[in-house]
């Protein structure tokens, strides 16, 4: 922990629900008795273009900005994304990344290369990351609703001991955050952290 400080990175695209994600870690923060800080950035467009929030949690926080390779977790709704920001991420610092890539227009168009799923795993294995692979999607699906995938994935962190605080917050926090779908939810919640639990990081 940074000077008292837990450091989260959020990452994905627009329509993915991180600031929903980042809104509920904040809640939960506050609910344990933290100061907690948060800097979302957007892509150009709303939907599809980039997005990373940084979430900042301690007993006293000064700063809303991560510095690069502080952040205990980086957590990324797409791939691609997560290894966009991977320059965050401390030495053998959590990544969570959801099993998911999602290709802009214009690499269907041939207009831009991007990174297929080999090419990222291995980024995340040469930076010395503890990589947790999770299909978040099937998993929300299994709960009910897909647009639970970011409530699978703040499961998933809040089963790898980052946060500074319990499980409980968390869920506490997704019930008010999302008072709709409660019961999808907590299922979604739950099936995250059953699947961060029963692996292993990837070396």
């Amino acid at each position: 922990m940074r000077n008292g400080v837990v450091s989260i990175i959020l990452g994905g695209v627009g329509g993915q629900g991180l600031r929903v994600a980042s809104r509920i870690l904040g809640e939960a923060s506050v609910r344990a008795g933290f100061d907690v800080k948060i800097r979302e950035s957007h892509g150009l467009a709303q939907r599809e273009g980039s997005v990373v929030s940084h979430v900042r949690i301690g007993k006293e926080v000064h700063s809303f900005l991560t510095p690069q390779g502080t952040a205990q977790a980086l957590v990324s709704l797409e791939m691609s994304e997560g290894a966009r920001n991977i320059g965050y991420l401390r030495p053998n610092g959590v990544a969570i990344l959801n099993d998911k890539l999602l290709y802009p227009v214009s690499y269907y168009t041939g207009e831009a290369v991007y990174p297929n799923k080999k090419w990222v795993l291995s980024a995340f294995k040469h930076y010395g990351a503890k990589l947790f692979l999770i299909d978040a999607e099937s998993l929300a699906k299994k709960a009910g609703d897909l647009r639970s995938t970011n409530v699978v994935m703040l499961g998933a962190l809040a089963a790898l001991d980052v946060l500074p605080f319990s499980s409980k917050f968390v869920l506490e926090a997704v019930r008010s955050v999302i008072p709709h779908s409660v019961d999808v939810n907590v299922r979604a919640f739950k099936l995250g952290i059953e699947a961060a639990r029963s692996m292993d990081y990837e070396t």
